[in-house]
C-alpha cells in the first residue's frame, strides 16, 4: 500500500499555509492504480480462489461467514495465522521439493488464476483478508464492497469446476470508488 500513502500525501499536503507547492514529485510505487474497485474486487477473487481450494480461512469446524468479509467480526487470527494456513495448504514457505503433491496442485492453481507470482501470495493474502475485514465491517458495516458475480476464472486445472463451487458475491454496499 505504499504507492497509495505516497498518493494521499501528496494530495493532502501538496501545497504549504502559503499556497507553494512541498514537493516537486513523487514515486509511488506499489499503488492501486487500477482503481479502488478493480484492486479490491481482484484481491476478492485471490481470496475466494484460495478458499475454494484450501478450505482453512475459515477451516469446517471455525464459524462460516461470507468471504468478503476478509474474517469473521471478533477474529483473533494474525497475519501469521493467515500465513501459517497459506502454507499449510499451498508450501509457499516450504523449499519445493519438500512439498506435498496436493499443496504442489493447490499452489499452481491459486497463482494460475490469481496471476501473481508466488513470492506474492502471503502478503497478498494477508492484505486481502484483514483489508476486507476492515472495509466491509467497519466502513459498509457487514455489506459486501466487492464482486464477483460474471467472472470467469481461467488458469486453474478445471475451471468449470472452479466456477461451478467458488463462493460468489455481489455488491451489497456502496462501492469503494466512483
Amino acid at each position: 500500500m505504499g504507492g497509495l500513502i505516497v498518493a494521499e500525501t501528496i494530495e493532502r499536503f501538496a501545497r504549504d499555509e502559503e499556497g507553494r507547492l512541498n514537493y516537486d514529485g513523487a514515486l509511488p510505487l506499489c499503488g492501486a492504480v487500477a482503481g479502488g474497485d478493480a484492486n479490491w474486487c481482484g484481491g476478492f477473487d485471490l481470496r475466494t480462489v484460495y478458499q475454494y481450494y484450501c478450505r482453512n480461512l475459515p477451516r469446517a469446524n471455525e464459524m462460516q461467514y461470507p468471504l468478503y468479509f476478509g474474517l469473521a467480526p471478533n477474529n483473533t487470527l494474525t497475519p501469521q495465522d493467515v500465513a501459517g494456513r497459506v502454507n499449510e495448504c499451498t508450501g509457499v514457505l516450504q523449499r519445493p521439493a519438500t512439498r506435498t503433491a496436493q499443496q504442489v496442485r493447490n499452489l499452481a492453481n491459486i497463482l494460475g488464476v490469481a496471476k501473481i507470482p508466488e513470492s506474492f501470495l502471503i502478503i497478498d493474502m494477508e492484505f486481502v483478508t484483514f483489508g476486507l475485514q476492515e472495509v466491509t465491517l467497519v466502513r459498509t458495516n457487514g455489506l459486501s464492497p466487492v464482486t464477483n458475480v460474471g467472472v470467469k476464472y481461467r488458469g486453474s486445472d478445471d475451471d468449470d469446476a472452479l466456477n461451478d463451487g467458488v463462493f460468489r458475491a455481489g455488491f451489497t454496499g456502496r462501492r469503494l470508488s466512483g
